[in-house]
């Protein structure tokens, strides 16, 4: 037993780097079921507060210029110097039994400090630093759910479907700029893993529509704090960095068949996060004029990504990075802008034909197949801006058939590669109608410095010693030097360059009629499929005329 002295003065050591506060905390569960005041203010707005009994209780915001004094804080905090907070095990549990999962937040021998730091603008900044072990954020079944059948997770990870699964994080709020800070850093050690896909997306948003009930009314912006007042935090910026090898996966049904995208990163990899507040919560939130807006920044060093199909082979890059931006409007069904422009480089992409049902699929899969609703119906539209620089190349299967030879050594497959130096994409998805009958997209496709088209034959081909022979004695006016870029197509001896230009331009204008989605059926896929259309299995069978 000891103690630690503290004397009185005029003088307040708010910074001070003494603990006099240690908490031991072990199987610690907090637990998250509603938020009925939100459902009390969308009740009163409706005038339907008798839902809620005759004396509904409406928290308001407490101004900011009505804020109690610190001086009381400042000498609590002098007295406590450092709180250190040790959680051995412990949880964070969010939902309840009207929803069919609830998401889990689990970790081990958490270790942290909680004290305040000098800031340049205001009169402290609160730092927490901690790192914990074993932590693993879930989608578990409620066990006390008795609602309508959801649909399965596509793939469970011991207890429920997992989204996050490392050893080691650290969280803590740093210094960045004169504004108010509001700052996380994650860093992620050893075997972190992050799972996602449609079914954890739908997930999130049935939490987040029953914690937060959209209100379908028009925001006001609020007005930012005058001289004399107190700050209020008004953006949030979120950093992290990758300090091992990291698996991201992607998980979907395709029917009754379960499908991924597995991928891996090497340490340096980051994630910047600024996210601008839309609305009120419990916390300091504002609304801008021009309403709410979040952007990312993702740079992933030496990206592979394979494919769970027969053919893995899929994506290569040194570095692969993502700004997106988003944008939403005050109205609750104004029309919204997402905004996604992905950089390369050094990259190489393999491409059959069934990767375009692959991506086809995952993508319906992120749309949901609800019924199109007109309550619900939000307009907007996806941007896309793909640039690869510093060199690029795709590697297309020309077999006869479109047969695959998906073997990882010496496989029997015809190929061409296309490289060259600079690749850009750019294409626009309109989702601004409800309902349409046609929907018309433009894809702007350019390719320049140093393209090349080559071909490569399997050694046992017929027709790969007469390719050599003429790539070597072929009399043939060269008008430029080879390419020197590509990375697979390097080899002399098995790739032959038949082709080579400076620049490619092709616009393609795309007009089709949409397909209604799909409508929920509790009959089983195995039995759907014998009364729906076929899949398609072969680009000969997409044809306009079919066989008589």
């Amino acid at each position: 037993l000891w103690t630690l002295g503290f004397i009185l003065s005029d003088t307040i050591y708010r910074y001070s780097n003494s603990s006099r506060l240690h908490l031991s905390l072990n199987g610690l569960q907090i637990h998250l079921y509603n938020q009925v005041q939100r459902y009390k203010e969308i009740a009163k707005l409706f005038r339907m507060e008798k839902l809620f009994g005759d004396d509904v209780d409406v928290k308001k915001p407490v101004p900011v210029d009505t804020a109690p004094p610190s001086a009381y804080w400042d000498r609590i905090w002098s007295l406590i110097g450092v709180i250190k907070l040790d959680i051995w095990s412990g949880r964070i549990v969010i939902g309840n039994r009207l929803l069919p999962y609830m998401l889990v937040v689990s970790m081990e021998n958490l270790r942290s400090k909680i004290r305040l730091r000098e800031s340049a603008a205001d009169r402290a900044l609160l730092s927490v630093e901690g790192q914990a072990e074993s932590v693993r954020a879930a989608f578990t079944k409620h066990p006390e759910y008795d609602g309508k059948p959801y649909k399965e997770p596509p793939r469970t990870m011991g207890d429920g479907f997992a989204i996050l699964q490392r050893y080691v994080t650290v969280d803590q709020q740093s210094t960045t700029t004169q504004r108010p800070i509001w700052e996380s850093i994650w860093r992620f050690d050893h075997n972190t893993v992050f799972s996602y896909g449609p079914w954890a997306e739908q997930q999130r948003v049935l939490l987040y529509s029953f914690f937060y009930p959209p209100d379908y009314q028009t925001r006001t912006p609020d007005e930012l704090p005058k001289r004399g007042q107190r700050r209020i935090h008004v953006m949030h910026d979120v950093r992290i960095s990758l300090l091992k090898e990291t698996s991201i996966d992607l998980w979907f049904m395709r029917g009754d068949q379960l499908e991924s995208i597995h991928s891996r990163c090497q340490p340096g990899s980051t994630v910047d996060v600024s996210i601008t507040i839309l609305y009120y919560l419990s916390i300091w939130w504002i609304t801008r004029p021009d309403g709410f807006s979040w952007s990312m920044h993702t740079s992933l060093l030496r990206l592979e990504s394979t494919s769970s199909l027969p053919y893995r082979k899929l994506l290569e890059a040194e570095t692969f990075s993502i700004d997106a931006e988003f944008h939403y409007p005050r109205v609750f069904n104004g029309k919204q802008t997402q905004d996604f422009k992905f950089r390369l480089t050094k990259c190489c992409c393999w491409l059959v034909w069934d990767h375009k049902r692959f991506i086809s699929d995952l993508i319906t899969e992120f749309l949901g197949d609800q019924p199109s609703d007109l309550i619900s119906f939000v307009p907007y539209t996806v941007k896309f801006d793909f640039d690869v620089k510093d060199s690029f190349e795709i590697v297309l299967l020309l077999n006869e058939s479109n047969w695959v030879d998906p073997s990882e050594k010496n496989p029997e497959n015809v190929e061409a590669a296309i490289v060259g130096s600079h690749l850009q994409i750019c294409f626009t998805l309109p989702f601004e109608d409800f309902l349409p009958e046609l929907v018309s997209t433009t894809y702007t496709i350019r390719m320049v410095n140093e393209l090349a088209l080559r071909l490569r034959y399997p050694p046992g081909s017929a027709t790969a010693p007469i390719i050599a022979a003429l790539s070597r004695g072929a009399l043939t006016n060269m008008y430029s030097i080879p390419s020197p870029h590509g990375r697979n197509s390097k080899n002399a001896d098995e790739w032959h360059e038949v082709w080579r230009t400076e620049s490619i331009t092709c616009v393609i204008g795309y007009t089709y009629h949409p397909i209604v989605s799909k409508i929920p059926s509790d009959i089983p896929q195995h039995v759907l499929q014998e009364f729906l259309p076929k899949p398609v299995e072969h680009p000969k069978d997409v044809s306009s005329f079919p066989e008589s």
